[in-house]
C-alpha cells in the first residue's frame, strides 16, 4: 500500500539562512504521522534533493541550494522526519510534482548514507546520486547492492575527516564500481567541505556531477 503524504505549503516563515529569497516553506506529513520541514527554491526541469547529516536541518545545505538555485536548477531541502528513507522519497515526490523531469540527490554522511542504502532499491531512482562524506553503515543504515544502481554517482570527501576519512569514503567507493571519487585535503565534513579552504574544487566536482548526471537524461 502506497504511503499517504500530506503536504502544506507555507508562504511565511522562510528561515534566516533562506532569507531575501524566493524560497517556499512546505511541511510534508507521511502515513506515520513523521513531519518534516522542506524548502524549495528555483525553476526549471532539473531538481536537486539535498539531506543532511543526523542532526542537521533544512539550513545546513542552503548555500549551496542557494547557489546551484542561481544556475537553474528546482532545490530543495529538508529537516529530517521520523523515517530518514521515507523523507527523501517524499522529497523527491514533492520535486517532481512542482515540475522537476529529473532528480539529483546530495547528501552528507548521514544524507549521503540513507541515499546510497537507497540508490538500488528504490521504485524511482535519482538520475544521478553525490555521497559527501559518506558511511558503509551508520546507525543501523548500511550501504549495500550498488552494482545495481546505474546512473551517475559522486563520492566526496576529505582525507582526515574524523568521521569519514578517505579510507571510509574509498570503503563505500568499492561497493559502487563506476562511482567518481574526489578527496580533498583537511578534516572538514559534509556541507563544510564547501564553505572551507577547497569549496572551489569541491563546487568544480559538484557541478561537473550534476552536468553528467543531466546531460544523460537530455
Amino acid at each position: 500500500m502506497a504511503t499517504r503524504r500530506d503536504t502544506t505549503t507555507e508562504r511565511t516563515a522562510v528561515p534566516d539562512c533562506f532569507r531575501d529569497t524566493a524560497a517556499t516553506v512546505h511541511r510534508v506529513t507521511t502515513g506515520g504521522g513523521s513531519g518534516s520541514r522542506m524548502i524549495t527554491l528555483g525553476e526549471g526541469p532539473h531538481g536537486i534533493v539535498f539531506a543532511p547529516i543526523s542532526w542537521g536541518d533544512a539550513c545546513e545545505w542552503a548555500g549551496e541550494a542557494k547557489r546551484l538555485a542561481g544556475a537553474g536548477y528546482r532545490v530543495l531541502t529538508f529537516d529530517w522526519g521520523g523515517d530518514r528513507r521515507g523523507t527523501v522519497t517524499a522529497a523527491t515526490a514533492l520535486l517532481r510534482g512542482q515540475g522537476a523531469e529529473s532528480v539529483a540527490w546530495v547528501g552528507g554522511c548521514m544524507g549521503a548514507t540513507v541515499m546510497l542504502a537507497m540508490a538500488a532499491d528504490t521504485p524511482d531512482r535519482p538520475a544521478g546520486i553525490a555521497g559527501v562524506s559518506p558511511l558503509a553503515s551508520l546507525l543501523g543504515t548500511r550501504v549495500d547492492g550498488g552494482a545495481a544502481y546505474r546512473g551517475e554517482m559522486l563520492l566526496l570527501g576529505t582525507a582526515r575527516d574524523p568521521l569519514a576519512d578517505e579510507g571510509r569514503l574509498r570503503e563505500v567507493a568499492r561497493r559502487f564500481p563506476e562511482s567518481e571519487v574526489t578527496v580533498l585535503p583537511g578534516t572538514l565534513h559534509a556541507a563544510e567541505i564547501f564553505d572551507g579552504e577547497h569549496r572551489e574544487q569541491a563546487r568544480k566536482a559538484l557541478d561537473g556531477f550534476l552536468e553528467r548526471t543531466f546531460t544523460a537524461r537530455s
